[in-house]
């Protein structure tokens, strides 16, 4: 998709303008290069004059020739232009930006974790960005801005600068986290010609056919900058673990996703609350319907912290081999557990009755984080299917979906009935949140299963072959349970 913008560097320009805010106007995201020759000699000069390019003549053509024996070093080179021009693509539309440093928000990226952490530190060593405001805490990003000299540069190229999507498969399979769950850490992708071909490309076709319908409906933000809601999906693993959609879009705080418009219409956000608890229930076959909130069910949880930590814990649970870790969970910003939530003198042993007295499924369960993941974003890739084929967009965020609000009453019906074709007596309740109303729940469609005839649910205990059988893999726990760090984003 081409995507040809105007300069607006002059935006950019000196230090008068810029009030310091509270949030970036956008994050590089790496995943655009340059669409045209004009394009992409800007973009190599630019690296050149930085010191990240040598003898950049050679990487001028859009397709340059690759001397034999040079692929790797070209390759490098390419990824760095692709970071350069995804960088130019973000400070030509907004004033202010920030770049993640750390590996994790780059993996599976076009450019990856090493271009953009070179060009950027090159940025930052010459003064072509300046710092608007540090990193803080509770606002964990740098935010910069262009440098006069760097601003004078882009309103000098009077040629316009076009972008296209840098070339990037939207299915990924990546090694599986294994020790290092929870950690920011740069995951190799495993080459997808070990898988076979026809479902890897059935999940391509999934994709473009997704992708091909919502490039019909703009996701614009609140201050009229379109949002890409190109969709890729990275599996872990294999083809069965995993697989959730990620798009830019995501990156995005509730708050400001409610602000975004789709096709000019205001938006609303449908969750799916205790997803990952409803699914598991129902792999599992516990017999009952689970309670409202399972988490505020805990005998333990009194206050809105209490369930917070409950909700740490039981993903905590979740991923242990055996349903039984023996020690708290790390948070990210490296508080203790402990002293967060209230429970001073206690060991992780004490909480666990109380979990496994809502939930006793999960005690003596595998390891179920990437098995759960998949199936999530198999129903919701589903519902996406089924509202595509009644012409209403909706965006996923992991276990929710951004719709109009205009659509708000279709979706949920759509919803409901998914999840209780795969989830049965366990379909998940449903919040739903929009800018300026207080969220509100849905209840499940109910379950008949009394009826003879009713089909039984998608998702059971026979739904993956051998994954509760004797030769299910524990998950590791006695060597990954000292590595786990958490926050309340990591909860589904």
């Amino acid at each position: 998709m081409l995507d040809t913008i105007t300069s607006c560097a002059p935006l950019c320009a000196g230090s008068t303008v810029v009030q310091t805010p509270e949030k970036a106007d956008v994050f590089v995201t790496g995943q655009h290069t340059a669409a045209d020759q004009a394009t992409r000699a800007f973009v190599v000069r630019l690296l050149e004059d930085l010191g990240v390019l040598k003898d950049a003549e050679r990487f001028l053509p859009l397709r340059p020739d690759i001397p034999k024996g040079a692929t790797r070093m070209f390759a490098n080179a390419e990824k760095r232009i692709i970071f350069m021009s995804s960088f130019l693509r973000a400070v030509e539309r907004n004033k202010t930006f920030s770049i993640q440093m750390t590996p994790n928000p780059w993996t599976g990226s076009p450019c990856g974790f090493e271009a953009a952490r070179d060009v950027t530190n090159a940025l930052k060593n010459t003064g072509q960005i300046v710092v608007v405001r540090n990193a803080q805490k509770g606002c964990n990003a740098t935010i910069y801005r262009c440098s006069d000299n760097l601003a004078a540069r882009l309103a000098a190229h009077h040629d316009r600068l076009a972008f296209k999507l840098a070339h990037n498969d939207i299915v990924e399979v990546r090694a599986p986290r294994g020790e290092h769950f929870g950690r920011r850490k740069k995951k190799a992708r495993i080459p997808l010609a070990q898988f076979p071909r026809d479902k890897i490309q059935d999940e391509r076709n999934r994709l473009h056919r997704l992708n091909a319908y919502l490039s019909r409906y703009p996701l614009v933000d609140a201050a009229g900058r379109p949002v890409d809601t190109t969709l890729k999906r990275i599996f872990d693993g294999d083809l069965e673990h995993g697989g959730r959609l990620y798009g830019a879009y995501q990156m995005l705080r509730e708050r400001d996703r409610l602000r975004c418009t789709i096709t000019s219409e205001p938006v609303c956000e449908i969750d799916l609350k205790a997803s990952h608890v409803s699914i598991a229930a129902a792999l599992l076959g516990h017999p009952e319907p689970l309670p409202k909130d399972p988490y505020s069910a805990i005998p333990w949880v009194r206050t809105e912290r209490d369930r917070k930590a409950a909700k740490l814990l039981v993903q905590r649970v979740i991923h242990a081999g055996g349903g039984r870790p023996t020690q708290f969970p790390k948070l990210r910003n490296g508080a203790s557990f402990r002293n967060t939530y209230g429970f001073e003198g206690k060991r992780i042993g004490d909480l666990l009755p109380g979990i496994f007295e809502i939930m006793p499924f999960l005690d003596g369960s595998p390891s179920l984080t990437m098995t759960l993941q998949y199936l999530e974003a198999e129903m919701l890739i589903d519902a996406l299917e089924r509202l595509r084929g009644s012409d209403i967009p909706a965006l996923p965020i992991h276990d929710s979906l951004l719709v109009r609000e205009s659509d708000r009453d279709a979706v949920l019906e759509v919803v409901q009935e998914t999840l209780r074709s795969y989830l049965g007596i366990h379909a998940a309740w449903l919040e739903v949140a929009a800018a300026g109303e207080d969220p509100y729940l849905v209840e499940p469609l109910a379950y008949p299963m009394d009826q003879p005839r009713a089909e039984p649910p998608r998702i059971s205990p026979t739904t993956i072959p051998g994954l509760l059988g004797p030769d299910a893999s524990p998950g590791g726990d006695d060597i990954w349970e000292d590595e786990m760090v958490l926050d309340e984003d990591d909860v589904w």
